[in-house]
Order: C-alpha cells, then structure tokens, then sequence
C-alpha cells in the first residue's frame, strides 16, 4: 500500500509525494476572501429565490 506524504516545494505549491518518490502537484487552497465573496453572492440568490417564492410574480390568483 502506498503511503503519501505532503512535501513543500513552494510558499504557494504543495506537491504530494508518494512511497515511490513520484509527485504530483497540489493547487493551494482559495484565499478567505474568494469564500466570502461566494457566500455573499450566494446569499444574495437566495433572497431572490425567496422573495420571488413570496411575490409570485405572474400569478393570476390575486393573492
């Protein structure tokens, strides 16, 4: 069985190395900020979706 280990290489770059001394790049995670960014437009789809389920634009039924 193959073991794995993670290895620095660079500030921003990890390579994942295995048992056989094969590696393979890692992409560095998002920033915070890129995740508050998605949470906020994500946020903002959904208050749309809701008031647009409350509002029911089109309905005919009066209410």
């Amino acid at each position: 069985m193959d073991t794995l280990a993670v290895v620095p290489a660079h500030p921003t770059m990890r390579v994942l190395a295995s048992a056989d001394g094969s590696a393979a790049p890692v992409a560095p995670p998002p920033p915070p900020s890129r995740l508050a960014m998605l949470t906020g437009v994500f946020n903002l789809l959904w208050t749309v979706v809701v008031i647009l389920m409350i509002v029911r634009p089109g309905s005919t039924t009066g209410a």
